[in-house]
């Protein structure tokens, strides 16, 4: 799914190139070498302040409170999601009307399937089941989950998976993960930022 996305970003951005060389042309009546050139300048401007917003996004998690292990975490946002999230519902690049639909269909068909059986699907359990903790950053080692990851026969049967009764670790959900991040973010860690709020709270009480 990941490979798709970034294949159709790619058939985006050269789409977005072509229409504009074709504007210019029409539009200034300039040479085809010095439209490309400026479409091209465009099309890297866009793309680096698409990366800058997407990291941004990306790093901006709240830290969340492990009771049971008194650990603070922080949710994993992998840029292949981060990355549509900004085009889609921060820029707006797809507005609103029928084509902010059509975008929210293809991005969410996956989710059609989470009740259908990996075998029916012609997929593997193990093997969806790791890609998912890769993604996303769930604990693999050592594997605390009540499960093996090869049986699980859907998709939304691992998302509501529970932790293993000898396992130490916390009821699951979809942001229960190891501390070591697929996703090297440039970010602050949670632990600060917590501190950072705390501190923050104690200085406004005493204020008042």
């Amino acid at each position: 799914m990941h490979d798709e996305k970034l294949v159709a970003l790619v058939a985006g951005v050269i789409g977005v190139w072509t229409v504009s060389v074709l504007i210019l042309l029409v539009t200034l009546r300039l040479t085809l070498h010095v439209c490309v050139g400026i479409s091209t300048a465009m099309v890297l401007i866009f793309l680096v302040a698409l990366r800058r917003a997407t990291l941004r996004f990306c790093a901006s998690v709240r830290p969340f409170h492990i009771l049971k292990t008194d650990q603070i975490d922080c949710e994993i946002r992998p840029p292949s999601d981060g990355v549509w999230h900004v085009l889609a519902f921060i820029w707006r690049v797809f507005g609103s009307g029928r084509l902010y639909q059509a975008f929210l269909r293809w991005l969410n068909r996956k989710y059609l399937h989470w009740d259908t059986r990996f075998e029916d699907l012609g997929q593997n359990a193990a093997t969806e089941v790791l890609s998912y903790c890769r993604t996303y950053g769930v604990q693999v080692e050592p594997w605390v989950w009540e499960k093996s990851a090869g049986e699980y026969t859907t998709m939304n049967e691992w998302f509501t998976r529970k932790s293993s009764r000898t396992s130490s670790s916390t009821s699951a959900t979809w942001a229960s993960r190891s501390t070591s991040s697929t996703w090297s973010i440039r970010a602050t860690s949670c632990t600060s930022r917590l501190q950072t709020t705390t501190a923050t709270t104690h200085r406004l009480r005493a204020r008042w």
